[in-house]
C-alpha cells in the first residue's frame, strides 16, 4: 500500500517483539505469562487491538509459547484472475 504511513496491525510483528520483550524481563520474573496489549493503524482510521502473552522457559533464556489474538478489518478479497476472465 504505497503512501501508508502505518500498517493497520501486524499480528507476526507484533508477537515477535513481545517475545524479545520478554527475554529482556530479569530471571526474577519467572516464566510469565508475559502480557500485552499493542494498538496500532489509529492514525490511518483502521485501529487494530493485539494482545500477545508469552511464556518463557523455565531458566528464562527461550520463549515456550506465544498467544495472539485481536480484531481485524477485512480490507481486501482475493479474486481469482482466471475465472473473472
Amino acid at each position: 500500500m504505497i503512501g501508508t504511513a502505518e500498517d493497520p496491525g501486524t499480528g507476526s510483528a507484533s508477537a515477535a517483539l513481545c517475545c524479545y520483550l520478554s527475554l529482556l524481563e530479569g530471571r526474577e520474573k519467572g516464566v510469565g505469562p508475559f502480557e500485552y496489549h499493542l494498538v496500532q493503524g489509529v492514525e490511518m482510521g483502521r485501529r487494530s487491538d493485539i494482545f500477545v502473552q508469552v511464556q518463557r522457559t523455565e531458566d528464562g533464556s527461550a520463549i515456550r509459547s506465544v498467544n495472539l489474538k485481536g480484531t481485524a478489518v477485512k480490507v481486501m478479497v482475493e479474486v481469482d484472475a482466471e475465472r473473472v476472465l
